[in-house]
C-alpha cells in the first residue's frame, strides 16, 4: 500500500501535534530560522528608522503565519478526535488548593465551604483563584509558585490554585477539549464558595489556556446563579485550537482585563476584554525575549512584579485611540496605572512601556518591590 507525500506529511503533522510540547516546538523551530534572518537584516542595516521597523514586521508576519498553520492543523485534529481515545474530565478530581507561605491545603470543589474550618483561611479577606496553563500541574507550576509568593507577600488575600489533576498536562488537543469541563467544575466550586464568601471578594486569574478556563467559568457561574463575577484577569490567553465560544470575553465578568505579551503566535492578538493591555504593541516578542515561549510567560512575570508592594507606579499604560494606532505603535493617550483603569469603558486598548529585564516596570523599586527578597516565603 502506498500513500501520497501530502497525506503522509499531514498525518505526520497530526501525530506531532498530539505530542506534548509540539505546538511551542514547531513554532520555535520556524522562529529560530526567522530570527537568524532577522539578525542578519538588523546587523546590516541601521538600528533605527524604517529598516528596524521593517525587520520587526517581517518577524511578526512570519511567526503569525506559522502560528496560523499550526492552528489549522489543530482544527483538523479536533475534527477527528472522536476516532481516538479521549476521556471526559472527572470533576471529583478537580480541587482548590489553599496556598500559604508555609503550607498547602487541598479541598474538593464541592466541599469549598470546608475552607472556613482552616485557621489559615481568612473569610474577611478577598479570594484570588489562579488557573495555570497547558502542561502545568498545581505542585509543578512556576506560574502558581510565583503567584502564591507575591500574594503571600502582600498578605491581603486568600490565594487558591486550581488543582486540575493531569487534565492539562496531556496532549494539547485533549487539554483544549478538557477546558470546558474544568470551567464547569470551577463554576460549581464558585457556587459553593459564594455561600460563605461575598462574591464581590473573588477574583479569577488565568494564564494561557487557564485564561479561557476562568472566562468560561464566569459564563457558567452566571448561567447557574444569575450573578456575574466581579473581576477576571487573563494573562496572554492561548490562541491555538480554540473556537470563538471557548475564548475568554468581556461578558464573562463585570471587569475583564487582558494582558497580551505574545500576540498572534501563542497568544491571541485581538482585544478580548473591557481593557486589553499590550506589553510590546503587536510585536511577536516581548521586550528582552528571544523566543515565543519567553514572550508568552512574560505575562505572568509582568503581573507578578506589578503586584509586589511599591511597584504599581512602574506599570503605566498609555491609551491607544484605535487598533490602527496600536499596530502603528502610535499610542499617545493618557497614562493609567495597570489595574486601576476604569472598567466602565468597553473595548479600550492600552500599550505598556516596560524594561527588557527585571525590574520590568519603568519606575519599579525592584523585582520584589519595597520589601525583603524573601517576602512571601516561609519564615519558620
Amino acid at each position: 500500500m502506498t500513500c501520497s507525500p501530502v497525506r503522509l506529511n499531514t498525518f505526520t503533522l497530526l501525530l506531532l501535534l498530539f505530542n506534548t510540547g509540539t505546538e511551542a516546538g514547531l513554532i520555535n523551530i520556524f522562529a529560530g530560522a526567522i530570527n537568524i534572518a532577522a539578525r542578519v537584516v538588523t546587523t546590516l542595516t541601521p538600528s533605527s528608522g524604517i529598516f528596524s521597523y521593517t525587520a520587526n514586521k517581517l518577524i511578526g508576519y512570519s511567526l503569525t503565519t506559522v502560528a496560523g498553520i499550526v492552528d489549522k492543523i489543530c482544527t483538523i485534529g479536533l475534527r477527528i478526535k472522536r476516532h481516538i481515545w479521549w476521556s471526559e474530565v472527572d470533576l471529583t478530581h478537580i480541587k482548590f488548593q489553599l496556598r500559604t507561605a508555609c503550607s498547602k491545603y487541598t479541598y474538593s470543589l464541592r466541599d469549598a465551604w470546608k475552607l472556613l474550618n482552616n485557621s489559615d483561611f481568612h473569610p474577611s479577606r478577598k479570594v484570588v483563584i489562579m488557573v495555570s496553563g497547558w502542561t502545568q500541574t498545581v505542585n509543578h507550576s512556576d506560574t502558581i509558585d510565583k503567584m502564591a509568593k507575591v500574594f503571600n507577600c502582600r498578605g491581603d488575600v486568600n490565594f487558591l490554585a486550581l488543582d486540575m489533576d493531569q487534565y492539562l498536562n496531556t496532549f494539547y488537543i485533549w487539554a483544549v477539549q478538557n477546558t470546558d469541563s474544568i470551567a464547569l467544575g470551577l463554576a460549581q466550586g464558585l457556587t459553593m464558595l459564594k455561600e460563605v464568601i461575598p462574591i464581590k471578594n473573588i477574583q479569577l486569574i488565568g494564564h494561557s489556556l487557564g485564561a479561557h478556563i476562568v472566562g468560561h467559568a464566569g459564563r457558567y457561574f452566571t448561567e447557574r446563579t444569575g450573578e456575574k463575577l466581579p473581576y477576571i484577569t487573563g494573562l496572554d490567553p492561548a490562541k491555538t485550537c480554540l473556537a470563538a465560544e471557548q475564548r475568554i470575553g468581556r461578558d464573562d465578568a463585570h471587569r475583564v482585563e487582558i494582558l497580551h505579551t505574545n500576540p498572534g503566535v501563542l497568544g491571541i492578538a485581538e482585544p478580548l476584554g473591557h481593557i486589553d493591555l499590550y506589553a510590546s504593541f503587536l510585536r511577536p516578542y516581548a521586550n528582552g525575549c528571544r523566543d515565543v515561549v519567553c514572550s508568552h510567560m512574560r505575562a505572568v512575570d509582568y503581573y507578578v512584579e506589578f503586584l509586589y508592594p511599591g511597584n504599581k507606579s512602574g506599570f503605566l499604560a498609555k491609551r491607544c485611540a484605535s487598533w490602527e494606532h496600536l499596530r502603528a505603535e502610535q499610542c499617545t493617550g493618557k497614562n493609567y496605572a495597570m489595574g486601576n483603569i476604569d472598567f466602565r469603558v468597553r473595548g479600550e486598548i492600552f500599550a505598556l512601556d516596560l524594561n527588557p529585564r527585571s525590574p520590568f516596570g519603568r519606575d519599579s523599586l525592584s523585582k520584589y518591590g519595597s520589601r525583603r527578597w524573601d517576602c512571601g516565603l516561609c519564615q519558620r
